[in-house]
């Protein structure tokens, strides 16, 4: 695996969740089987998920499955957020662009309890990375700076 820092990400989750056991796999030995990785997956982040593919012998892929929301949403609402999920899936896996949104994991947790509070959105500061970009106005820029915006600030800009 060439990204040092995703493979942190799958230590955290052995770390935050050291032991998953189903009762029903426990003497199944099967290696094809990706249920206690997602047992682990889904214990950790309850907003997106990484998911494997179901079988090994399909050619499907990973799936990164958004679950944002819990509240009722119109129709063009659901369609306006995925339209923006799907712009923002294309933008991080454009290697040109070499975007960069890795936060502490501390961070995320603040956002992620900022995010549930009332008018979060365009009140609530959250963390993001001062630069998602390494080639800043013409320039290489290393930085892991971090800023606090409201949701607001970050979408539209300040």
């Amino acid at each position: 695996m060439k990204d040092k820092k995703l493979l942190t990400h799958f230590g955290y989750l052995f770390v935050r969740e050291i032991l998953v056991v189903l009762p029903e796999t426990i003497i199944e030995d099967d290696i094809s089987s990706t249920r206690e990785f997602d047992a682990i997956n889904s214990s950790n982040w309850n907003d997106v998920r990484l998911k494997l593919p179901s079988n090994y012998d399909e050619n499907i892929g990973f799936l990164l499955e958004f679950r944002p929301m819990e509240n009722v949403i119109t129709y063009k609402e659901k369609v306006a957020f995925v339209f923006f999920a799907t712009l923002m899936r294309r933008m991080i896996s454009d290697e040109k662009l070499g975007l960069n949104f890795y936060l502490p994991i501390s961070k995320i947790n603040q956002n992620f309890q900022t995010a549930v509070k009332r008018e979060a959105f365009s009140k609530q500061k959250m963390f993001f990375r001062k630069y998602f970009c390494k080639l800043i106005h013409g320039k290489l820029v290393e930085c892991d700076e971090l800023v606090e915006l409201t949701m607001e600030e970050f979408l539209l800009g300040t």
